[in-house]
C-alpha cells in the first residue's frame, strides 16, 4: 500500500496496486506475453482515500480495539478446531483468512488496504503449523492478536499525550520515542520511496539497464523518457513524498510523524471525547466522525443540534420566538389561500431578524426583545 503526501498543501492519499489484473484477471501473474493491456495494469493504482494530512489516522482513533479483537477471535477460532482435527491443512488457512479479512473490512473500510490481519496472519500461521494441541494454539493466537495492535495503541497513547503536554508535538521527540519504543531496525525513513519510481512506473529494484553500455543507454534516453512521461499517472504528480507500508502499525507511525511535521494540533471532541484535528478553525469543538449517539450524523451535526436545543430550553427569548414561529408557520401552511397569514409569517421573520441584529449591534437588549415577543403573543391570542 502507498501513502502519498503533498507536504506543501498538507494533503495525503492512500492507494494500492490492483491485486488482480483489470484485463486478464490473473492474480499477481499477469505478464506482457499473455495480457494485451499489461502496461495499463502495472501502473494501475486504486485510490482508497484522499484528504488532509492525518485525516485517515484520525478516522481510526475511535476504533474499539477490544471489539475488533473479539470479532477476529470469533471468526478465526472455528478454523483452529478444524485444523487440529485435520479437517483443513495450514494452507487452507490462506483462503479462509482472506474471507475473514473481507468480513472485517466490511466493518472498517480502510482496513481493506491497511489490514491489521495481514501482520497477524504472518505472525501466527507458521507457528500454527507446528502445533498440535488446542490449548497451545489458543495461547499462540491470543499472544499474536495482542501484539498485532500494541503499536497502534501506542500511537493513540502518544496522540492523547499531545493534548495534555505540548512538548509531545516536537517531531524530534516523537522520532526518538518511535525508535526507543519499537527497538527495531525498522525506521520511518526505510518505508519512504522515490516518487519518481511510481510516477514514471519504474519497477522497484529492477532498472533493466545494461550498466556495461552507458552510451547505448544515453542514446535511447530521449525515447525512453518520452514513453514514460506518457505513462505517468496524473493523479499522483502533486505528491512529493510516498511511503510503502503493509501493516496498521506502519501506517499509524508514518501518519503521526507527518501530522507533527505539518504542525497540526489535536483536540478532544466535545461530543465523543476522542482526539481529532481541527483543520479549518482552531476553535472547532466537534469532529466530523460519526456520532456515537446517532451514526447517521457527525459529531459536528449532532453536537450543534444538541447545543441549539439546550440553548432553546435555557433561553426564554429563543423559546418564545420558536413557539410563535411554529404557530405562524402552521397557520401559513394550513391556509395557503389566506394572504394575511402569509404576510404575517413573513413580517414576523423579518422583524425578528432585525431585532437579533440590533441586539448584536448593541442597539437593543435581550430584555426588550423578550418584551416585544410577549406583546406579540398577547395580540395573537386576543
Amino acid at each position: 500500500m502507498y501513502l502519498w503526501y503533498d507536504t506543501k498543501n498538507k494533503k495525503e492519499c492512500i492507494s494500492d496496486r490492483y491485486i488482480n489484473c483489470t484485463v486478464c484477471d490473473s492474480h499477481f501473474s499477469c505478464t506482457s506475453s499473455d495480457c494485451e493491456d499489461y502496461e495499463k495494469y502495472i501502473k494501475g493504482n486504486y485510490i482508497y482515500h484522499t484528504g488532509d494530512i492525518g485525516s485517515a489516522l484520525v478516522s481510526l482513533i475511535p476504533l474499539d480495539i477490544k471489539e475488533l479483537k473479539k470479532q477476529i477471535t470469533d471468526l478465526c477460532m472455528p478454523y483452529i478446531y478444524k485444523k487440529i482435527n485435520k479437517e483443513i491443512d495450514v494452507y487452507n488457512w490462506l483462503d479462509n483468512f482472506s474471507n475473514i479479512k473481507n468480513q472485517i473490512s466490511n466493518y472498517y473500510d480502510i482496513f481493506y488496504s491497511i489490514s491489521p490481519l495481514q501482520s497477524f496472519y504472518w505472525r501466527y500461521i507458521y507457528e500454527l503449523e507446528q502445533q498440535r494441541s488446542i490449548s497451545k494454539n489458543k495461547e499462540i493466537f491470543k499472544y499474536n492478536l495482542k501484539h498485532t495492535f500494541l503499536d497502534f495503541e501506542y500511537i493513540i497513547a502518544y496522540i492523547n499525550s499531545c493534548i495534555k503536554d505540548q512538548t509531545f508535538y516536537d517531531v524530534k521527540k516523537y522520532d526518538f520515542a518511535d525508535r526507543y519504543y519499537f527497538e527495531t531496525e525498522e525506521r520511518l525513513s526505510s518505508w519512504e520511496l522515490d516518487t519518481i519510481d511510481l510516477n514514471y512506473n519504474i519497477p522497484r529494484g529492477n532498472r533493466a539497464v545494461d550498466f556495461n553500455n552507458p552510451n547505448e543507454f544515453i542514446k535511447d534516453l530521449n525515447e525512453k523518457y518520452q514513453i514514460k512521461k506518457k505513462e505517468q499517472d496524473e493523479r499522483f504528480k502533486i505528491y512529493d513524498k510516498v511511503y510503502y507500508i503493509e501493516h496498521l502499525s506502519e501506517f499509524a507511525r508514518v501518519s503521526l510523524h507527518e501530522i507533527l511535521k505539518a504542525e497540526y494540533k489535536f483536540k478532544l471532541c466535545e461530543n465523543c471525547g476522542i482526539a481529532f484535528i481541527p483543520y479549518n478553525r482552531s476553535d472547532t469543538i466537534y469532529c466530523d466522525r460519526p456520532s456515537p449517539q446517532d451514526s447517521y450524523k457527525t459529531c459536528k451535526e449532532y453536537g450543534a443540534r444538541k447545543a441549539y436545543q439546550n440553548n432553546l430550553n435555557s433561553n426564554e427569548s429563543m423559546k418564545l420566538y420558536r413557539n410563535i414561529y411554529m404557530q405562524k408557520q402552521m397557520l401559513s401552511k394550513r391556509n395557503p389561500d389566506i394572504e394575511s397569514y402569509q404576510k404575517d409569517f413573513q413580517n414576523y421573520k423579518t422583524q425578528s431578524k432585525k431585532w437579533k441584529n440590533n441586539i448584536k449591534l448593541g442597539l437593543n437588549t435581550e430584555d426588550e426583545y423578550y418584551s416585544w415577543l410577549k406583546d406579540l403573543r398577547r395580540k395573537d391570542n386576543n
